[in-house]
């Protein structure tokens, strides 16, 4: 009983508070989508942080405009959002999205090097043309209107590559259940055999094919709210070698085999709170992934993977922000991986900024990265008959300076001998700018100074992100 008069007596104070100052609070009446051709209007409405019926502080109704607007730009869906909100009746509102939207489907040729860096292709191999295949890549964004992705892609030369990503539409009517199947198929001319003073070295057969790969899984994603994702996956996996790699390294998959075979269940977890996920400038995001590799059926992978991301970014006034992250992976199961199996640091995914000439190999790693940001530019581009793609004749444009520091530590207690970088802290720090054009990709130009072999080096990286 004294639960319930509790409860009266704050709905009371609730409704009290926003009739004693008309009109502190509005009904969400309505929300109309326009300008979305082929996305349906139920996964926009998906994604809003209110719905029709919410009650909201007039005092919030433009950080919600500006945080939804971010948001839905984050989708990939669109170029650009522009969200209004007409008040009727005092204390009734209705909201009006509109959308433009991107490019759904494309089929273009991309280059694909067979160095995991583009900076090592240009400083290490001089840009050669011979360390270059052309892939056709086929991209669609939406294919039934429903956000059900489509990622499918054909390579011919150093590498050959047959690769597949579908995202199904959501099963049920709450919008919280998708399907997902990956396929991959590889192999290359060149194969990575061992890491000798943090680099890389390569086998090289113009008439043979030295490392094969296939890959299929298939999962389900749950999203029981508009944050939080739950992935389950699972996944065969099958890598080859000839006799001539396993007898150069007998620890390239362990006890000289030619092939590693093994089932794998991963389940992910994401908490995304960006406010854009191409190039968050607020909010936070939240990752935790662990991985069981070998099932027991061939026995000849076995690991306990648990990865964990952390991002905070905070909005500063006058055009600042900071973006600061931490990321960490161990291996649970103590014993010697196969040297192929080892996670490596330095390039990307596990970007150390100044680093990515090295690949620091080992079994457990922590990277932190600090990043100040300051907001150069930010226009709206017309670029009219210039433009032969009609959705991209106009678009924003951002530029963006940068300082950041990095950090970071490689545990290998069992392959470094021949390494110097892992077992000891890194750091690094640099300037450098970020370029966003039409909330589809960013590119990246830094200048870095890093701490290798005890002394202070630098030198000018590239990188790029692309939502396709």
């Amino acid at each position: 009983m004294k639960t319930h008069s509790l409860l009266l007596v704050w709905g009371i104070l609730f409704f009290s508070s926003c009739l004693r100052a008309q009109p502190t609070c509005v009904v969400i009446e309505d929300i109309v989508i326009e300008g979305n051709q082929r996305t349906k209007a139920r996964i926009v409405l998906r994604e809003l942080s209110f719905q029709i019926g919410d009650t909201l502080q007039t005092t919030d109704i433009q950080n919600q405009i500006q945080f939804n607007e971010k948001r839905l730009s984050g989708l990939d869906l669109f170029t650009s959002v522009n969200i209004k909100s007409i008040t009727h009746h005092e204390q009734r509102v209705k909201f009006v999205v509109n959308v433009k939207e991107n490019l759904m489907w494309v089929v273009y040729p991309n280059v694909d090097l067979a160095d995991q860096d583009v900076n090592v292709w240009a400083q290490q191999y001089n840009f050669s043309l011979k360390r270059i295949s052309i892939p056709i890549t086929l991209s669609h964004l939406s294919l039934t209107g429903n956000q059900d992705k489509l990622k499918a892609r054909v390579q011919f030369g150093f590498t050959r590559k047959l690769e597949a990503l579908y995202i199904s539409p959501f099963l049920n009517q709450k919008q919280t259940l998708r399907l997902q199947t990956d396929f991959l198929f590889s192999d290359d001319r060149e194969a990575r055999w061992n890491t000798v003073n943090d680099k890389d070295l390569f086998l090289k057969e113009e008439n043979e094919r030295l490392f094969r790969r296939t890959r299929a899984g298939v999962g389900l994603q749950i999203r029981p709210q508009l944050f939080d994702t739950h992935r389950f996956i699972l996944s065969f996996q099958q890598n080859g070698i000839p006799d001539t790699i396993a007898f150069l390294n007998p620890d390239f998959f362990l006890s000289g085999q030619t092939q590693q075979r093994f089932l794998s269940i991963r389940y992910d977890f994401t908490s995304d709170h960006r406010n854009f996920n191409l190039y968050p400038t607020k909010g936070y995001f939240i990752r935790l992934l662990t991985e069981k590799e070998g099932l027991g059926i061939w026995k000849e992978r076995n690991a306990l993977i648990v990865n964990g991301l952390l991002a905070k970014y905070w909005s500063l006034p006058e055009k600042w922000s900071v973006e600061a992250t931490f990321r960490g992976q161990t291996n649970l199961i103590r014993q010697q991986p196969a040297y192929y199996n080892n996670p490596v640091i330095g390039p990307e995914p596990n970007l150390i900024r100044g680093y990515e000439l090295k690949q620091i190999r080992g079994i457990d790693y922590i990277i932190a990265t600090t990043t100040l940001r300051y907001k150069l530019l930010d226009t709206e581009l017309n670029l009219g008959k210039l433009m032969f793609i009609k959705k991209y004749k106009q678009g924003n444009l951002s530029i963006f300076f940068k300082a950041y520091q990095d950090g970071a530590y490689m545990n290998n207690p069992f392959y470094q001998a021949e390494n110097k970088l892992p077992n000891q802290a890194l750091w690094s720090r640099g300037i450098g700018m970020d370029i966003m054009i039409y909330n589809t990709g960013v590119g990246k130009i830094e200048w870095s100074f890093a701490k290798i072999d005890n002394t202070l080096q630098s030198g000018l990286f590239f990188h790029t992100s692309l939502v396709f």
